[in-house]
């Protein structure tokens, strides 16, 4: 994400995540909790390593994760993503997959994700990868 993107969407949620100081601390500032959560989404980086990153408690960052991804997808929804409204809309939606795909009783999906592994020994093809293999990855795993 570059810098101008970044600055776009802090501008929509600061106002949902701005935490207000008290007399004991400063809150966290807005940047910084949607920075840790964008990290954490993009790398899947643990919890406990953005805690030695970012000099915050473990369960402040749960939380500080849990309300940005809320907030991030409340915000953009009204702008990026609408979800239909009544039966007949999501009925629509699922005849679009129907003629599409061929795919009955569905009205929505997901890309999965690759995750790098080492296959049991002797596993044959059962854990070959359907994605392409990261950059310098070979495409069968060995065995």
């Amino acid at each position: 994400m570059n810098t101008s993107l970044f600055e776009k969407l802090l501008e929509k949620v600061t106002p949902l995540i701005r935490k207000q100081n008290t007399s004991l601390r400063e809150s966290i500032s807005p940047a910084e909790r949607l920075s840790l959560t964008l990290r954490h989404i993009a790398t899947g980086e643990s919890q406990e390593s953005l805690r030695l990153t970012y000099r915050i408690g473990q369960s402040t960052i749960s939380g500080i994760i849990k309300e940005v991804c809320i907030t991030i997808i409340n915000v953009l929804s009204q702008e990026y993503l609408r979800m239909p409204l009544c039966e007949d809309e999501w009925r629509v939606v699922a005849n679009d997959f129907v003629h599409r795909w061929n795919f009955y009783n569905c009205i929505g999906a997901m890309d999965g994700k690759h995750f790098k592994i080492d296959p049991p020994l002797k596993s044959g093809s059962l854990y070959y990868p359907l994605k392409k293999p990261y950059k310098g990855e070979r495409s069968m795993p060995s065995t």
